[in-house]
């Protein structure tokens, strides 16, 4: 840990911009697995069901990767060393969907559910080791705004991106678009990694306990699960998740299906979103300052929920770019607003247990969340009424994080 207080802020801002520098970079390779994925699997002749399954399974395999993080995280002196190859394994998925269409048509779209399940092993490892190094370089009082400024960059990545890669896949041929679009996002994303390997720890976190300790030290007390508040919160974040995923393979099949869109709609779709996303990203630090998270929370969710229901109801490209501007928008203020909500709860001496316990709840809702919408449409159920169902889970869940979620003390954001 740097004593020095002259160090001590140097070395935090380098951390500060390299953090924002690595989510940059990752957003320039996002759109490949985020925005144009989807569509990929359609193209392959994907169903309802089948897209379902890309989304919410490697879900599964994220909690899972969960029990192997203690067990990781004990072979490395630091949490940066320790995400390096987690790292490093979680972006070689990029290089296999470009390997996708030389594949036998009977397998392909197999094989697009099975890669982002097996690589999610390496990225529930890096990405509780990731959540942790987030704490541990950057002071408290500078976190609120980190993630916001991570998401605002992050966001500006997706946008260039996304607008070079909505003209190239509509001008080359499928599937070398697509393929040679995996290859570039794949160069992006060691860029990303180059980043995160150069934060250095200021908060270290203590090494995770052997098995038998942690067990004594959850007999008494230890544990995220015997605290009421974090049940509390746990119930919030689950209902929370699983609404605001419920729908997410839903919408490309609704643009693609019902709306008749191309990979350039599908680029300015996902351009409002992240329009949406910057500006309440942008603003996320002074609303919760003033407002509250919990209260930004119901907001958030209040907003997803309204999107849904505009796109079901007014089905039209130009409602369906408002729908993603304000869907956008709201969860990203959401997002911003659990983690912060989340943060607020932990600990440097609980910090390791509950971030585990965090991205287990987050696994279990990002699994059930998706098969939600895909079982529904594939049931034969009209994708507009499946929205429909969507948009009320997000005004429940929102209902029930007026109910549920309380604001604990936290130091001030700024």
């Amino acid at each position: 840990m740097v004593q020095d207080p002259d160090q001590y802020l140097k070395t935090e801002n380098a951390n500060y911009h390299h953090l924002v520098m690595d989510i940059a970079w990752f957003g320039v390779g996002m759109p490949a697995v985020m925005n144009f994925f989807s569509m990929f699997a359609i193209k392959l002749g994907a169903t309802p069901i089948e897209l379902g399954w890309m989304s919410g399974l490697p879900a599964i395999f994220l909690l899972l990767s969960t029990m192997l993080n203690d067990w990781w995280r004990g072979r490395y002196p630091d949490s940066v060393r320790a995400l390096y190859w987690p790292a490093v394994a979680s972006r070689l998925r990029y290089l296999l969907y470009a390997l996708v269409p030389f594949l036998p048509a009977s397998v392909q779209v197999f094989s697009m559910v099975l890669i982002p399940t097996v690589f999610a092993i390496p990225i529930g490892i890096s990405g509780v080791i990731f959540l942790v190094l987030l704490r541990e370089s950057i002071g408290d009082s500078r976190l609120t705004s980190l993630v916001s400024r991570r998401l605002l960059f992050m966001n500006g990545g997706i946008a260039l991106s996304t607008i070079v890669l909505g003209f190239w896949l509509e001008k080359v041929s499928f599937p070398a678009n697509y393929q040679i679009m995996y290859l570039a996002s794949f160069g992006a994303q060691l860029v990303s990694l180059w980043h995160v390997n150069q934060v250095r720890i200021l908060h270290p976190t203590p090494p995770p306990l052997p098995r038998s300790t942690r067990r004594d030290r959850e007999t008494t007390g230890g544990s995220p699960w015997r605290s009421k508040d974090f049940r509390r919160l746990a119930v919030v974040l689950t209902s929370l998740f699983i609404a605001g995923y419920s729908i997410g393979p839903v919408i490309p099949l609704f643009l693609v299906r019902g709306l008749g869109v191309s990979e350039g709609f599908v680029a300015v779709y996902s351009l409002m979103e992240l329009a949406g996303a910057v500006t309440l990203s942008a603003l996320a630090s002074r609303l919760i300052h003033r407002f509250g998270r919990p209260r930004m929370i119901v907001a958030g969710l209040t907003g997803t929920g309204l999107a849904a229901l505009l796109l079901a109801l007014l089905p039209s490209l130009p409602t369906a770019l408002i729908a993603g501007l304000i869907g956008g928008g709201t969860w990203a203020l959401t997002d911003i607003s659990q983690f912060g909500l989340f943060s607020a709860n932990t600990s440097p001496e609980n910090r390791a247990s509950y971030t585990k316990a965090y991205y287990q709840i987050i696994s279990i809702a990002s699994f059930i969340g998706p098969m939600v919408g895909s079982s529904l449409a594939n049931a034969g159920i009209s994708l507009a009424l499946v929205l429909l169902l969507g948009a009320g889970l997000r005004f429940l869940a929102g209902g029930i994080a007026h109910r549920l979620a309380t604001q604990p003390a936290e130091p001030s954001v700024v």
